[in-house]
């Protein structure tokens, strides 16, 4: 517990760090990381529940892989709804964000949750079960990602936006 908790914290400090510069925001880094470590958590709780064996090496290597992997899904998304937030309001920003994004995350997911998926079923036990566990944490980042995350940016969009351009937008 101490060595996943340690290696959980310093991953979320790190990528933050990286987030926030790119958006220079720390709202947007905070809703990122904790939206693909919940579905680490996720993850961990299904393998649980479905009384698997869970490795703890698996578990790190899943968390470190979405973490690196599957927070590009959630930048991309967030990268385009606050573009279109200069110009368009709430609604329609979220709608041609996910519109703009939805192949791009969806190939990318599909290739990682496939390729991991069939990789697992044809491995040794400990690597078959690090992919399968990689395969099943992208599904549930991907679908955090779509369904989660629009409903979070727009409720924190006060926060997100700058204020001159939500002013703007309302007038």
């Amino acid at each position: 517990n101490t060595e996943f908790n340690m290696i959980s914290i310093l991953t979320m400090i790190f990528i933050f760090i990286v987030v926030a510069i790119t958006f220079k925001s720390l709202i947007i880094p905070l809703i990122l990381v904790l939206t693909i470590q919940c579905s680490v958590y996720m993850t961990m709780c299904i393998l649980s529940f479905s009384g698997e064996d869970v490795y703890f090496i698996a578990i790190l290597i899943v968390q470190s892989i979405l973490m690196g992997a599957t927070i590009d899904y959630a930048i991309l998304y967030t990268s385009y709804y606050v573009e279109n937030r200069k110009t368009k309001d709430k609604i329609n920003s979220l709608v041609l964000a996910y519109n703009d994004s939805m192949h791009t995350i969806l190939t990318s997911a599909s290739i990682l949750i496939i390729v991991t998926l069939i990789v697992g079923n044809v491995s040794t036990a400990t690597s078959a079960k690090i992919c399968k566990t990689i395969s099943e944490g992208t599904i549930c980042s991907t679908i955090l990602i779509l369904v989660l995350l629009p409903g979070v940016l727009a409720s924190f969009d006060k926060l997100i936006i700058k204020k001159k351009t939500a002013k703007k937008l309302s007038n």
